[in-house]
């Protein structure tokens, strides 16, 4: 999910759908015989209106992108997630799972960045899961025992799977899961 993508998606969406058709309501008024040109502007019109009509799941996952967004503990934060795979109540619930997984993260302040944070939500048949990556770097070398020690409170207070691997440059993962809601 880009971070400002679904405040303009409507939108141009919307006129391209206004531009194309009215091309394609003038060739047909005026009689132009180019086929070639109706059905690339009808295509085009459809497959707009196609767009319009998913754009509207961009707004269901905003909440959990903005959390997601305000982090600046990392350099890079990279996030996997389509929100029209999920049901509005289990949206709420990954809000609130992050919430509890950033509030332990919120007090620590650190001189550098602590490397990158992937993250993958996604939904299985009986479960979600939320999968948070920390890959350290060089800068983190100081601190890492403690980034370590965060990550297990984390474990201990969420209830989840934590996985620490490699030598210096450590990749933290942990995986936070539960029931789907319906």
């Amino acid at each position: 999910m880009k971070k400002h993508r679904v405040n303009y998606l409507k939108p141009m969406l919307l006129i391209n759908i206004i531009i194309f058709s009215t091309i394609l309501f003038l060739l047909i008024l005026y009689d132009v015989k180019e086929d070639n040109i109706k059905q690339a502007c009808l295509s085009i019109s459809l497959i707009s209106i196609f767009m319009l009509f998913r754009a509207k799941h961009d707004n269901r996952g905003n909440n959990v992108n903005n959390l997601i967004n305000t982090q600046n503990m990392w350099k890079k934060i990279h996030v996997y997630f389509f929100p029209q795979e999920f049901s509005d109540k289990e949206l709420e619930i990954i809000n609130n799972k992050f919430q509890e997984v950033f509030q332990i993260l919120k007090n620590k302040k650190y001189t550098a960045k602590i490397g990158v944070l992937f993250i993958w939500i996604k939904r299985d048949k009986n479960k979600i899961s939320i999968k948070l990556i920390n890959q350290l770097d060089y800068s983190c070398d100081g601190i890492s025992e403690d980034i370590i020690k965060i990550y297990k409170n984390i474990k201990e207070f969420t209830n989840s799977n934590l996985d620490i691997k490699g030598g210096k440059d450590k990749k933290i993962e942990l995986i936070l899961e539960f029931g789907r809601q319906k």
